[in-house]
């Protein structure tokens, strides 16, 4: 086996995709320690200082593009959104960053008022019937979630947090 494979060598294709498989797979290593530990965000990336500057700029391109990819429409949006803004591309995506968290607040407080409303509107039925009362707590019918109402915007926004410039 040996003799046969003795003339074989990578082309530049091939080494520069297991680079970059290499790079992703230590990219999102660092995404992972970045969400278990945000607050050791500079502890965690520092071994970033020692890669060369391209690696480095490619390193942290791809962990920003990582957590922009995995943007939650769910509460947990928020810890990823503090987690970014504690990245070297936050200064030049701080308005976006900004829009990101506003409207995810908007969508609840929306939510809210939906809900306030569709009570009100249920005990008035139920009051029709003659059932009222403080006890009254109505069955409300199931309702669009804060992701559905959410998760159009934040695509949107997204695509706004990858086309934005990115110094790093």
């Amino acid at each position: 086996m040996m003799e046969r494979t003795r003339g074989m060598a990578l082309s530049e294709q091939e080494k520069t995709e297991i680079e970059r498989e290499e790079l992703e797979k230590r990219s999102k290593g660092f995404v992972l320690k970045l969400l278990a530990n945000p607050d050791l965000s500079d502890e965690i990336l520092q071994p970033l200082a020692s890669e060369s500057e391209n690696e480095r700029k490619k390193l942290r391109s791809m962990i920003w593009d990582t957590l922009v990819r995995d943007l939650p429409p769910s509460q947990e949006v928020l810890k990823y959104l503090d987690l970014m803004a504690r990245l070297p591309q936050a200064d030049a995506k701080a308005a976006v960053l900004k829009e990101v968290r506003s409207s995810f607040h908007a969508a609840l407080k929306q939510q809210a008022e939906d809900r306030k409303k569709l009570i009100g509107r249920e005990k008035r039925k139920l009051a029709d019937h003659g059932i009222s009362g403080s006890a009254v707590i109505p069955k409300l019918p199931k309702q669009a979630s804060v992701e559905e109402d959410f998760g159009a915007s934040l695509e949107k926004l997204k695509v706004r947090l990858f086309e934005s410039p990115s110094p790093v």
